[in-house]
């Protein structure tokens, strides 16, 4: 979802990261990186990752095994 924070203008691009197996959903609140001004509140069960709309979401992280 795109949207600008009504504080600073900053474009913003919100995802949610949603659980698995959850069956219990809560309201969550999605703040601006810049100005730390509440943008978006919704249902998840699981967390809003929110970016600037010209950053691209870091998806491609790895996990390295055995963990340290």
């Amino acid at each position: 979802m795109k949207l600008d924070c009504k504080n600073c203008n900053l474009e913003l691009e919100i995802n949610e990261n949603s659980l698995f197996y959850s069956e219990e959903k809560k309201l969550e609140k999605a703040n601006c990186p810049k100005c730390e001004t509440e943008v978006y509140q919704g249902l998840t069960d699981g967390w809003f990752y929110v970016a600037k709309q010209d950053e691209k979401f870091n998806d491609t992280s790895s996990i390295v095994f055995p963990m340290p």
